[in-house]
């Protein structure tokens, strides 16, 4: 997602529309760009339009249309995301809270199995548990030979 924050500056819908055709002819050739969120309802000069950003004007916060549209793109994309809408057992959370109390920046795959068993998660779950809280990018465990008996925490 592209946010303009300056849109109390950069108010008029031309300029917002050059500022969206400059993100394009820099960005749209990046692999990232298939996953960019779109201002369905931007203003252009002729109107509303697609921009490839949100300009909002942060001294309005949520007074601000376009920071309300922003906040629906998301949800929107949220909802469809089937990770999100997944049932975890409520042990996969109390594991998580037990890792991050730990104040560290990686675990061993032991130490993290070690505190997976007294939250109550069984042994063959496990990796589910790890492989959904990786997807989430809540930490970061990669399943290659080479890499998998670290777990990063903190992954940002």
């Amino acid at each position: 997602v592209f946010v303009g924050t300056h849109k109390d500056v950069v108010s008029s819908p031309a300029e917002h529309e050059e500022i969206s055709t400059k993100l394009h002819f820099e960005f749209s050739k990046s692999v990232a760009w298939d996953f960019v969120l779109f201002n369905k309802n931007g203003l252009g000069h002729r109107g509303t339009t697609t921009l490839n950003f949100f300009p909002v004007d942060n001294k309005q916060g949520r007074s601000d249309p376009t920071m309300i549209q922003l906040i629906e793109t998301f949800e929107r994309t949220l909802e469809a995301s089937d990770y999100v809408n997944e049932e975890k057992p409520l042990t996969w959370l109390k594991c998580m809270d037990e890792i991050t109390a730990k104040k560290v920046t990686n675990l061993t795959l032991r130490d993290v199995r070690n505190i997976a068993l007294s939250c109550k998660i069984k042994l063959p779950e496990i990796p589910w548990f790890l492989r959904f809280m990786n997807k989430m990018n809540i930490l970061m465990w990669l399943e290659d030979e080479q890499l998998r008996d670290v777990v990063i925490i903190d992954p940002v």
